[in-house]
């Protein structure tokens, strides 16, 4: 089976080829081509959540997207530089609850951004541990779980009983 080029699945395929190169190039402590693939295969997950929110299809584009932020931020770790790590830590966080809150996106795009909540807040949270930011680490998971609560509350005005009692499982930090 042959691949459109720039189709959807076509890009898909990119982002993995290059999440994996630069998995492995951080693993070989290459850091800066590391940094230069993760970059592009940011930059895919970008064009795929973009086409996830004008065509209400393919909405697990979020997932990809998160974790491109996340190996990105672990590499601008390697390297030294953590202010660049936590810039895009909170720039893929507030991506993920700016697609969540979007009323007029898919509503299937919008809850695959609520599970994807859990993983760039887990990541913001593991990343001020790290850097000795306590307070910070907390207001994160405080701030997710507010924005948990606010959507799921949305998503009860819309629909019949969400299951509410979920969001302490889902947002959940074993300290």
């Amino acid at each position: 089976m042959e691949l459109a080029e720039n189709s959807y699945e076509s890009n898909e395929l990119n982002w993995q080829l290059y999440s994996k190169a630069g998995n492995q190039q951080m693993q070989a402590k290459l850091y800066q081509e590391a940094q230069q693939t993760y970059q592009l295969a940011n930059d895919i997950a970008n064009r795929l959540l973009e086409e996830a929110k004008q065509t209400a299809t393919h909405c697990d584009a979020i997932h990809p997207y998160v974790v491109s932020c996340h190996n990105l931020a672990d590499c601008f770790l390697q390297m030294g530089n953590a202010q660049q790590a936590e810039v895009t830590l909170q720039q893929g966080y507030n991506t993920v609850l700016s697609v969540m809150n979007e009323a007029n996106f898919a509503q299937d795009l919008r809850s695959e951004a609520f599970q994807a909540l859990k993983m760039i807040s887990l990541e913001m949270h593991r990343f001020y541990q790290e850097q000795g930011q306590v307070t910070s680490a907390e207001n994160v998971m405080q701030d997710a779980v507010e924005q948990a609560k606010v959507f799921l509350a949305q998503l009860q005005n819309t629909q019949t009983q969400p299951d509410l009692t979920q969001i302490p499982k889902v947002l959940k930090v074993e300290k």
